[in-house]
Formats: structure tokens, C-alpha cells, sequence
């Protein structure tokens, strides 16, 4: 998952990331896996502060380890790219 580009940098999420949520503490991210051909969603957790990265996950896996993990329920995804996510899979509910 981490790769380095040509000017050294790392992206912790490769794919198309469409929605996206942080506080102080956590960064939570779902994806399009689009390397698949799938049309897969799948789910993150970073812990800022631990440098932890756990996904890609499943819905339900996320759930589990959001609870785990102690990420507040009040902490959702604030930008979410709905328009590119439907041009690409046709739809918006994931």
C-alpha cells in the first residue's frame, strides 16, 4: 500500500478515495478500489498520533474496529465525492 512516487512521497491510500472524515485523534476514509475492477468500497482507520493504518476493510470489519479503536461515534465523513463516485460505479450507496 505505501509506494513512493518520484518526488518521495507516500500516499497511505492509493485508488480513488471519495469520502473522508478527522479529528485531532483519527482520519477515516472509504475508496473505490478501482485496481480490481471490482467496484469494491473499502474502509480506513489512521490513528494520527500511532501512525496506524488498518484497512483496507470491509463495512463491517470498519465497524468493529472503530469500536476497537476507541473512534468516537460523533466522527463521520465530512467530504464525500458522491458525483465521481456514481460516474464511476453508477451509484452512491456505499
Amino acid at each position: 500500500m505505501l509506494k513512493r512516487d518520484a518526488a518521495g512521497q507516500s500516499p497511505v491510500i492509493e485508488d480513488y478515495v471519495f469520502a473522508v472524515g478527522w479529528n485531532d485523534d483519527f482520519i477515516i476514509a472509504k475508496r473505490y478500489n478501482r485496481s480490481t475492477n471490482s467496484g469494491k468500497v473499502e474502509w480506513y482507520i489512521i490513528k494520527v498520533d500511532g501512525d496506524i493504518i488498518v484497512g483496507p476493510l470491509e463495512q463491517e470489519v470498519f465497524d468493529e474496529k472503530r469500536k476497537n479503536l476507541k473512534v468516537p461515534d460523533d466522527l463521520d465523513f465530512s467530504i464525500e465525492d458522491t458525483d465521481y463516485l456514481e460516474a464511476l460505479c453508477g451509484s452512491t450507496k456505499h
